[in-house]
């Protein structure tokens, strides 16, 4: 079972940014949702996140060396204070990052779960192997900040490529590159060989030149693995017969036709073999790609284990109904118990309704004796049977009778009628309540049983009961290990083709040398004997110098841009399926239903930079287009956040949650619609913390993610105050 990983469990925050007086917002388990007008401090509050765990902030401007700009202005004692809870199973974390205006550092205390204390610089080493990534990580794994996806947005080549190096953690690696200036270098070198021109004569200016471009490619050739003394024509022609054999090996393999490239016999022939099987592993990479059917496979994976979801979801909300309408008659009674101890209720109450009527007759009776007894007080006798009586006497004992045993006896029947209508109406009660039950019940059993239906539409094998979730975690299962194996047999094509191509570069640095001496050997019987003088020997020192420097530059710039290049790949590479599958569920483009990023190399100012290519293709009849040239602003946007998604799911590090900043950018209804179900898909294995000023959006994600361990929080800013929440 995978390890569980750190989730927000709280956080409290006074004075930072736009916060004044203290906040404390509790995550839900699954997730929470953070919503305002913009201005309101919800920026505020995902940045405090941000500068609690490494004490920077991105995409904030330095007003000053102190960064006093994080401190509220308006805080009493100008001190910035953010504490936040990660929770991990049984474990918590709390972190606590403090500023105070006019001090460099910041202040990191951890606390863990046996009370621990980590402080200083050890803090920070905890917090490192804690979180398990960096701060540039960060942004790759977990935040999608607002200003990480703009440049996608752009038309100009030089910002989308910048805005996918941020994306895949490449920016430092693009400001390196910009820093190593090669051309200041080359135009001195040109400026130089132009004097040498006039110096020397054009025999030996041109042997000079072959001689540093000689030795410029003789170290290319070195650091490919060659050896000086196996630099020649012959050996040349053994590389390129194994790089032939290498293309043709793999195309056989594969189901490809070979090239039809025929052996060199010259040196200038070793390059075109060089370029014709460059072309032609190009040509299998696009050949394989398109082949490819790791989007289809995780596809599958993806739609099996969402059916799997809502299967066992709606199984448990039907057992959870059903035992909720056993524990009301195992509380209440059975429907037999409830309807006898009803009928007697009523019985009891129809005979106390009887006893009042004919107590009401009596106390009428009595009334009307002691009415007589009033109007004739000399009575001697009973007007009824002619008894002899008192009039006085008779009258007070009416009197008593009446204000006495008369009225307790009809005070305790009314208690009587009171009890019995009230257990009536609570008996009623409780039938509605069953009833009440009863319905959900057999709504959830109805709603179980039409999401299998659906399910054996797809998976016809799909057995009914118990042994559906048995069956549905077997195709997981198996649809994981196609999945593993596509991606297995992508990666040994991909080795295969990367040995032929080692072996091409080494036949055109090995060309290159053998070249020169080609050309050495035709200019050496024209170059004179004579002796160079003073200048000639300055210059050559120079040339020499700025040579040197420029191969050291180029050899930064390549060793630079070969991590670039690498990590460029392995980050499209690994999040190249989820990306797809991504795209497909936001962008829903009704041609244009696959995406695919390339990363090429591209010359700018003489030093190879990342460039990078994104296509959308054609399913039904496969073409394919660039994306800027036909996708929308809306749907660019949501290529940056396929992307974005993609590689957080890829990327191995300890946070269990993932944080978006305002991510419905120029979306309309249906991308907003599409992108409330991408967000709410994720709640089953992560922690979603989203903030946004969209209505709409929010709307949609409140309906997708429910209210079952999610917050909802509405922030509100004044100056003085700044930020507020409440829950909504």
């Amino acid at each position: 079972m995978a390890e569980e990983k750190l989730r927000l469990h709280h956080i409290e925050i006074e004075g930072f940014r736009g916060v004044n007086r203290a906040l404390r917002l509790d995550f839900g388990d699954r997730g929470s949702l953070i919503c305002a007008p913009n201005g309101q401090g919800k920026t505020s509050v995902l940045g405090a996140i941000e500068w609690c765990l490494f004490g920077e902030l991105a995409y904030q401007m330095k007003e000053n060396t102190t960064n006093d700009e994080v401190v509220n202005m308006h805080h009493p004692t100008g001190e910035s204070v953010v504490r936040l809870t990660l929770r991990r199973e049984s474990e918590e974390f709390v972190i606590e990052r403090t500023r105070r205006v006019g001090r460099r550092e910041t202040t990191l205390r951890v606390t863990t779960t046996q009370g621990e204390v980590v402080e200083g610089s050890d803090a920070d080493s905890f917090l490192f192997r804690l979180l398990g990534l960096t701060f540039d990580d960060f942004y790759r794994a977990s935040f999608l900040h607002q200003e990480s996806v703009r440049g996608l947005l752009v038309d100009e080549p030089r910002v989308r490529n910048e805005a996918l190096d941020r994306l895949f953690g490449l920016d430092k690696l693009r400001d390196i590159l910009a820093s190593i200036q090669i051309r200041p270098v080359t135009e001195a070198i040109d400026d130089i060989r132009g004097k040498q021109t006039r110096v020397y004569d054009k025999l030996s200016g041109a042997s000079q030149q072959l001689e540093v471009q000689r030795h410029r490619h003789l170290q290319e050739a070195l650091a490919v693995g060659l050896s000086e003394r196996n630099l020649t024509l012959d050996a040349g022609r053994a590389l390129a017969r194994e790089a032939l054999q290498g293309i043709s090996d793999f195309s056989a393999r594969n189901g490809m036709a070979a090239p039809e490239i025929s052996d060199p016999e010259t040196v200038d022939e070793l390059e075109r073999v060089a370029r014709r099987v460059k072309d032609a592993i190009r040509e299998s990479r696009l050949n394989a790609a398109n082949q490819s059917t790791v989007s289809a496979a995780s596809g599958r994976l993806v739609d099996v284990e969402a059916m799997q979801g809502t299967l066992q979801g709606a199984a448990t909300v039907a057992a959870l109904a059903a035992a909720a309408v056993e524990r009301h008659i195992q509380a209440s009674g059975s429907d037999e118990e409830l309807r006898q101890r009803k009928a007697e209720l009523a019985s009891k109450r129809e005979e106390v309704r009887r006893a009042i009527g004919a107590q009401e007759m009596t106390t009428r009776l009595l009334g009307d004796a002691m009415s007589l007894v009033r109007e004739d007080p000399g009575m001697k006798s009973c007007p009824v049977c002619n008894q002899e009586v008192v009039a006085s006497t008779l009258f007070d004992l009416l009197e008593t009778r009446m204000s006495g045993v008369q009225r307790t006896e009809h005070e305790r029947l009314i208690f009587d009628l009171e009890r019995a209508t009230n257990g009536l109406d609570s008996l009623g009660r409780v039938e509605k309540e069953r009833s009440s039950l009863r319905e959900a019940s057999a709504r959830a059993q109805s709603e179980y049983e039409r999401i299998v239906q659906d399910a054996q539409r797809t998976l016809p094998g799909l057995p009914v009961g118990s042994e559906a979730s048995d069956f549905l975690q077997a195709e997981v299962n198996a649809a994981r290990i196609e999945l593993e194996q596509i991606k297995a047999a992508y990666l040994n094509r991909e080795q295969e083709l990367d040995a032929v191509d080692q072996a091409v570069d080494r036949l055109r640095a090995l060309q290159k040398v053998v070249k020169d001496d080609e050309d050495s050997a035709g200019l050496e019987a024209k170059v004179s004997a004579q002796s160079q003088d003073g200048e000639e020997n300055v210059l050559s020192e120079e040339l020499n110098r700025l040579a040197s420097l420029q191969e050291s530059l180029e050899a930064i710039a390549r060793a630079v841009q070969g991590v670039a290049r690498i990590r460029a790949h392995e980050a499209i590479d690994s999040s190249r399926a989820t990306t797809a599958e991504y795209y497909r569920l936001l962008c829903n483009h009704p041609y244009f239903d696959r995406l695919r990023i390339d990363a090429q190399e591209k010359m700018l100012a003489g030093i190879a930079k990342n460039s990078y290519v994104i296509r959308v293709f054609s399913s039904s009849d496969g073409k394919a287009t660039l994306a800027s040239s036909r996708l929308s602003t809306a749907q660019m946007n949501c290529v940056a956040l396929s992307i974005y998604l993609g590689l957080s799911s890829v990327l191995t590090h300890n946070l269990g949650f993932v944080i978006l900043d305002d991510p419905s950018q120029n979306l309309d209804t249906s991308h907003k619609a599409s992108l409330a179900g991408v967000l709410s898909g994720l709640l089953s294995g992560l922690q979603v913390i989203v903030s946004t000023q969209d209505l709409e959006l929010e709307g949609f994600l409140k309906e997708r993610f429910g209210k079952d361990q999610v917050t909802t929080y509405r922030l509100a800013w004044t100056a003085k105050e700044g930020t507020s929440a409440s829950a909504a």
